[in-house]
């Protein structure tokens, strides 16, 4: 019953800027991630999504209570030695009920990534736990991922 959480949680809150200046939109995709501006900051945000990850694995009460901050935590995607894309795939790993509910502009962030940042094994990862719930296939999320990529093909 303890809320460990919740203070981790509103540290991920706080802002991460990053160093944008490097994208080039000529080369769709092929761009290094974002540099964090503060290190130190962006250690102690991959010792949160650490730490998150490892209470949420297979703890579907830890699921169910930080799958509405999905949105919140891939605001950090794309910065560099930031691991987030495993954190949000653990919140809903195996969980039919939360993969039900994903929604299309979370599909979509992750699209986003890949027109960013390149065709990465995280980003491509991340659509593997959407798409098959206990290695079963999710037919709704595998529609809507493929329809997704699919209206994006020319960029991806």
């Amino acid at each position: 019953n303890r809320e460990l959480d919740e203070p981790v949680v509103d540290l991920l809150r706080l802002n991460l800027e990053r160093d944008t200046s490097h994208r080039d939109p000529a080369l769709r995709g092929a761009g290094d991630a974002d540099v964090a501006k503060n290190q130190d900051m962006k250690d102690l945000f991959q010792k949160c999504y650490d730490f998150l990850r490892a209470l949420t694995d297979g703890n579907e009460r830890a699921q169910k209570k930080l799958f509405p901050l999905i949105e919140t935590f891939s605001d950090h995607m794309g910065v560099k030695e930031l691991n987030v894309a495993d954190t949000i795939a653990v919140i809903v790993r195996d969980n039919p009920v939360l993969c039900q509910s994903v929604s299309e502009s979370t599909i979509r962030k992750f699209t986003d990534a890949i027109k960013v940042w390149g065709r990465k094994a995280r980003w491509l990862a991340f659509f593997q736990v959407f798409v098959e719930v206990k290695g079963r296939p999710f037919k709704r999320n595998q529609d809507m991922v493929l329809r997704i990529l699919l209206e994006d093909r020319d960029v991806l």
